[in-house]
């Protein structure tokens, strides 16, 4: 991944796209190859990300035109990330923590603590709740009567 570079041709179409992000997008082709060179001798994945407008210089360099300097700073703080990160590949991994596979009780054992639906109702056999009648007329006059006395009285 870090071995594939761009040729300078796709190099000039990254600063076009770059460039985009300013609102000031004059730039003459001096500058155009200047930038184009040094994105050239970054990986591929450094030289496309750093001519996004979101995550690449264009965030980091809000005056236009940032300079060869600046853009080459930005790459290589890139390709030290992209370094680490293979570097971390090819590290040993640390082992799995050793879980205590110690006295377990055994599948007929456990039927027979939790019953044949290990512990949960069975829905057929469930017995229904009885409905709820709901309030009638007087019993809620009769409650919210009281509260609208209660209020009267606080107000």
């Amino acid at each position: 991944m870090l071995a594939d570079r761009m040729m300078l041709s796709e190099c000039v179409e990254l600063v076009h796209r770059m460039m985009t992000a300013y609102s000031d997008r004059s730039a003459d082709d001096g500058y155009i190859g200047a930038i184009a060179s040094v994105l050239a001798e970054f990986p591929r994945v450094v030289a496309v990300k750093a001519s996004s407008p979101v995550h690449g210089v264009p965030r980091e360099c809000k005056q236009f035109k940032p300079t060869a300097g600046q853009v080459a700073d930005w790459c290589e703080r890139e390709v030290e990330f992209y370094r680490r990160m293979a570097d971390r590949e090819g590290a040993p991994r640390l082992p799995a923590p050793v879980m205590d596979r110690g006295p377990r009780l055994s599948i007929d054992e456990l039927r027979a603590r939790h019953g044949p639906n290990w512990g949960l109702k069975d829905m057929r056999t469930a017995t229904a709740r009885r409905p709820v009648a709901a309030p009638t007329n007087d019993e809620l006059l009769a409650i919210y009567g009281r509260r609208q006395a209660i209020q009267q009285e606080a107000g």
